[in-house]
């Protein structure tokens, strides 16, 4: 076992539309494997399941897919979350430090945003659903779908992802060669359209 504040991973790749993305489990406790969590593709639906090992960690162990995406572009899905523990929130009904039990959601760069709810502990937990979630990214940034889990304790979080799309944006610069080219063939026309009459 690593000492505190060291973290382990493992690392896989799963293809989802043609599309590599990068799968990953973190563990602040060092430890990995068995029931920590994993990431799935399954018929078009992308599964992150939390870890679910009956014992508290000494910190927060995370199930992540992320892509980099080199094109400029748009990344449409609709997403579905659940969670078996009594609450999405934290213990007492704190509301105000977020989603402690399990946290689900994404992230465009450092930017986090949580789909699931801050809840009041005791509440059953509901399952989350939504999309299409639309996102607008410029060439270079980073797409991160996630599980969090800070206890591991009454059954694992799930995010499933489904109807994944990504939908290349020309850039400016490739533009304004169409463009270009449009003027050009129009002046062409033009040149003709003079020169026969």
């Amino acid at each position: 076992m690593l000492a505190a504040g060291h973290f382990a991973a493992s690392a896989g790749v799963i293809n989802i539309s043609g599309l590599a993305w990068t799968t990953a489990t973190t563990s602040g406790d060092g430890t990995l494997g068995g029931l920590r969590g994993n990431a799935t593709l399954v018929g078009g639906t992308l599964t992150l399941v939390g870890p679910d090992t009956g014992s508290i960690p000494l910190s927060n162990t995370e199930v992540t897919v992320t892509r980099t995406f080199a094109q400029a572009g748009q990344l449409s899905f609709s997403y579905l979350g659940s969670t078996a523990d009594a609450s999405w929130a934290d213990l007492g009904g704190d509301t105000n430090d977020g989603n402690r039990f399990d946290k689900v959601g994404y992230r465009v760069d450092a930017f986090e945003t949580t789909l699931s709810p801050n809840d009041t502990f005791g509440v059953t937990a509901a399952p989350v659903s939504g999309g299409p979630v639309v996102l607008n990214l410029v060439a270079g940034q980073s797409v991160t779908f996630f599980v969090n889990s800070f206890d591991e304790l009454n059954g694992a979080a799930t995010l499933e992802i489904s109807n994944l799309t990504f939908t290349p944006v020309p850039e400016p610069a490739s533009l304004a060669v169409i463009a270009g080219a449009g003027l050009v063939g129009f002046a062409a026309w033009r040149r003709r359209s003079v020169s026969t009459r």
